[in-house]
């Protein structure tokens, strides 16, 4: 996976909890200042900014691994994929720190590699038309735009509410 992050960020972040070698490389496009923790020297070397930052890391992971879990049960194949959006959405907030004036989102990634992130890999063609029709989503090939979340999350929660109408 190739991501662009941007000061203040952490990546390998993993490596201190485990103890293990970090799984995560970076290259620097422009000068820029970096910081080595490891597991011995994480509480010497660092100020209460850059462990805040490790700290919610870490429970941005765990609240996404929470919610790859939930995705894990649902079975409606349209709302796997808004789940996932909504989730990346949710996901971008959070790390940025954005308030609610942010509307849209953009991510680079494909329907196709959407479909795969949620388990997807032979789904109907009503499925990926539904998508399409979206008018608040813009698909192109490796890019996917989120026009208002307000809307996505509207949607999330009609196909969801639909979902537990559906069980009974």
């Amino acid at each position: 996976m190739c991501k662009h992050i941007k000061g203040p960020e952490i990546f390998g972040e993993m490596g201190i909890l485990n103890s293990k070698v970090r799984n995560a490389s970076a290259i620097a496009y422009e000068d820029c200042v970096l910081l080595r923790l490891t597991p011995d020297n994480i509480f010497d070397d660092i100020d209460n900014f850059v462990l805040s930052q490790l700290f919610h890391s870490f429970a941005r992971r765990i609240w996404y691994a929470n919610q790859r879990f939930r995705l894990l049960g649902i079975r409606n194949p349209l709302l796997k994929i808004y789940m996932q959006l909504k989730m990346l959405v949710t996901d971008q907030v959070t790390k940025e720190k954005l308030d609610d004036s942010v509307k849209e989102f953009e991510f680079t990634i494909g329907p196709d590699e959407l479909k795969k992130m949620v388990g997807i890999y032979s789904s109907s063609a009503e499925v990926f038309e539904e998508l399409q029709n979206d008018t608040n989503l813009v698909m192109g090939r490796q890019q996917i735009k989120v026009k208002d979340r307000q809307k996505l999350e509207a949607k999330y929660s009609i196909l969801y509410k639909k979902s537990l109408m559906e069980k009974k």
